[in-house]
């Protein structure tokens, strides 16, 4: 069974299968590519940075899980930022219930609030 042509298919095909496999798994839909609008990165972004800001200890913990509110574009500066809020009704200040993340238009962190300035 050293030269066996079954042996010998049978490898052939699993090499062939195995060099395949990346290409396949590259194909939109597979999770190696995926293409994010510029909002969804904004809200992706901003709910990053307000785990970061949990993690540091800047904000207080009530703020994990919570889904972004609101994303918009804005014109600020002579450039145009996201401003992605959130909404806490846990906090007991009305003034800190409302969370402001600014990014750059290409989702790039620039600053976080309450008051979205």
């Amino acid at each position: 069974m050293k030269n066996s042509p079954m042996l010998r298919n049978a490898l052939v095909s699993l090499l062939l299968i195995l060099a395949s496999a990346p290409a396949a798994m590259a194909h939109p839909g597979h999770g190696l590519e995926t293409e994010m609008t510029p909002r969804e990165l904004a809200l992706s972004t901003a709910t990053y940075v307000v785990e970061t800001m949990i993690s540091r200890g800047a904000i207080e913990p009530s703020w994990r899980g919570i889904e972004p509110s609101a994303a918009q574009l804005r014109e600020r500066g002579g450039s145009t930022e996201w401003i992605v809020s959130f909404e806490n009704a846990a906090v007991r200040d009305a003034t800190h219930r409302t969370l402001f993340v600014m990014l750059t238009q290409t989702g790039e962190y620039i600053a976080a609030n309450y008051t979205g300035d």
